[in-house]
């Protein structure tokens, strides 16, 4: 007899859809700007409201929907009484606070278009990412959020900072004479300034000081972002992505060392803290203060846009300057001045011997790749673009094996200098070993831009035609900042040395404390050369073959004055294209449809940089 097998039934599990009831409301359509990953779709799509989300479905909180075939969020820009068939409703409320709008929603727009992305590759940046446990505490709120008075007048200064007093005690100074009612936010361009500056803030202002830094956990970023957006706190300090800070109108923003290369997001789209600053011109007063402004900031100065604020500089500063071609040496002004106090000797680089020549030709020791030779410590020759080992170097063009120092970096200044001041203490301070305040004796080393605060007894600014022989857009401007405020920390009776004759145009500048005559010659260098502040420049990054078509499609265009190319390897070129200042609207709007058209033809991706830091 044969057994009967039986088969388990199983019933097939399958969910019904959701049933939704629109919402009673007159306005049962939401205008959603849905994050869809693609330009070319970036405008408002329109959704139905659910009626359980009548409530909290409101312009400015952050939506879950379906866009396509996936879910995706979006921030709703408005409910409006529109056409009901045939769209698709809200999946739900992610965030109840209504963040996305006002000024927060014009400035992330305002800076979409400036750089021709979509407003989600700028949210990220001004809105922190959300916390739920945080935002708990302030739904309660959300709706009495209020817009303080705004204050009497606007007003956009530049302020170059005077030498002798440190550069922290000048910035509170300074926030100390906002007008009230309104907030004011200090950003500025490190973790360094941003820690010496609250030491001592709150105790200046006589405030409670909020803090935006990127040391901050996920949950305290989002904290004090709501915080400014209820206007908890009048007084914020940030660094650079504090800037899309929440402020009522008629605040006052500061911006310290708008030119250092930290205040440039260097990710995409490299938007900078500067030219956000001044989309937010019309609605608060803007503050430039820095040891040497930018030439951006210069150029608004002679327009009359920025009012200059001078401040008187203390009679009893008068240190004494010395030249390169002057009769003093680097060591004998060290060799007097550590007796008084401590030495900050500024060097243009780390590492040990960065470029030598052959002692016999003087030929540059270049490898076999091309690239330049290096001593990164005593006896080791390595290239410093393949990173090759030499046990053992002749030069190429006469055989000789004598190598000759062409520019010394950091740690060969440090050996140097414990070989001639035995029993002085010699520290560094670079951009990995950042010392931040130096108030002892002996002698300091720094790169540029990573100086401790303090005061010195002598402040030696070397390797001058190295760094100011640089090619790179901003490099001279760098280094004069970087020089500036070296010089600032010196005592009032102490002594400069500067690595340039005392004809050169950078020595007269710190020797007169005034960066306008040769800032001025530059601008006109500028203007003359088609190069910013006077034009804006874009970078398109492609192929070969498609940056070359490009060049011969856009090269018909009015718009542009300049175009060129540069090709980095078989891969990938670059097209440079510049337009006159005043075609500033033109030209935004050029690349804010280009990107589109190119998206929605689905051309061959390029990588699009508007006013990049340099190129």
């Amino acid at each position: 007899m044969v057994a009967r097998t039986t088969t388990q039934l199983r019933l097939k599990n399958e969910s019904a859809p959701l049933r939704r009831e629109l919402s009673n409301s007159d306005f049962a359509v939401a205008r959603v700007l849905v994050d869809t990953g693609v330009i070319h779709l970036s405008e408002p799509y329109d959704y139905l409201v659910p009626r359980e989300f009548d409530d909290t479905a409101i312009a400015g909180t952050l939506v879950e929907v379906h866009f396509g075939n996936r879910v995706t969020q979006g921030y709703v820009l408005e409910r409006i009484a529109g056409e009901t068939t045939g769209l698709k409703y809200i999946d739900g409320v992610l965030s109840p606070l209504p963040l996305y709008r006002g000024e927060v929603r014009e400035l992330i727009e305002r800076t979409a278009h400036r750089y021709a992305v979509s407003p989600w590759d700028v949210i990220p940046a001004a809105i922190p990412a959300r916390t739920v446990a945080v935002e708990k505490r302030f739904q309660g709120t959300a709706a009495t959020k209020r817009d303080l008075p705004v204050a009497s007048a606007l007003t956009h200064t530049h302020q170059v900072l005077i030498p002798g007093v440190d550069y922290t005690s000048q910035l509170l100074n300074a926030m100390k004479s906002s007008p009230k009612p309104g907030s004011v936010l200090l950003v500025v361009p490190d973790f360094a300034d941003l820690r010496r500056i609250h030491e001592q803030a709150e105790q200046v202002l006589g405030e409670e000081v909020l803090v935006i830094a990127e040391d901050l956990t996920k949950s305290e970023r989002y904290r004090h972002f709501l915080r400014a957006w209820q206007s908890e706190a009048r007084i914020i300090i940030g660094t650079r992505s504090s800037i899309f800070m929440p402020l009522p109108a008629g605040s006052s923003i500061y911006i310290y060392g708008e030119n250092e290369p930290a205040m440039w997001d260097k990710r995409f789209p490299s938007w900078n803290v500067r030219d956000i600053a001044l989309l937010r011109s019309s609605t608060h007063s803007i503050h430039f203060i820095s040891h040497s402004p930018s030439l951006e900031i210069l150029r608004l100065s002679h327009l009359g846009w920025l009012r200059e604020v001078s401040q008187e500089r203390s009679a009893d500063w008068r240190p004494r300057i010395s030249y390169e071609s002057g009769g003093r040496t680097p060591e004998a002004i060290m060799k007097d001045a550590v007796r008084k106090g401590a030495v900050l000797v500024t060097v243009a680089r780390k590492g040990y011997i960065n470029a030598f020549t052959c002692g016999k030709c003087r030929n540059i020791a270049h490898c076999t790749c091309g690239g330049r030779l290096s001593f990164p410590s005593a006896g080791k020759i390595v290239c410093r673009l393949c990173s090759l080992k030499y046990t053992e170097w002749k030069c190429e063009h006469c055989g000789g094996s004598q190598p000759r120092a062409l520019a010394r970096g950091g740690d060969r200044i440090i050996e140097e200098l414990r070989l001639s001041f035995p029993n002085i203490p010699i520290y560094f301070s670079n951009a990995n070993r950042r010392i931040e305040r130096h108030d002892g004796a002996g002698i300091v080393v720094s790169t540029n831009g990573a100086e401790p605060l303090g005061r010195y007894a002598a402040v030696l600014l070397m390797d001058g035609p190295l760094l100011f022989s640089s090619i790179g857009l901003r490099d001279d401007e760098e280094a004069k900042r970087a020089w500036f405020a070296a010089a600032a920390m010196v005592e009032t009776n102490g002594e400069i040395f500067i690595s340039f004759p005392s004809e050169n145009p950078v020595a007269q500048s710190i020797t007169r404390w005034n960066v306008e005559p040769i800032a001025s010659s530059e601008l006109l260098e500028r203007n003359q050369a088609g190069l910013p502040p006077y034009f804006r420049i874009a970078t398109i990054t492609g192929s070969p073959t498609e940056i070359e078509s490009l060049k011969l499609t856009l090269g018909e265009s009015p718009l542009f004055s300049h175009i060129s190319s540069s090709t980095s390897s078989i891969d990938e070129s670059t097209l440079f294209l510049r337009s006159p200042i005043e075609q500033g609207a033109d030209f935004e709007e050029f690349f804010a449809t280009f990107q589109r058209v190119r998206s929605l033809k689905g051309l061959p991706r390029v990588s699009v940089r508007i006013d990049p830091y340099s190129f």
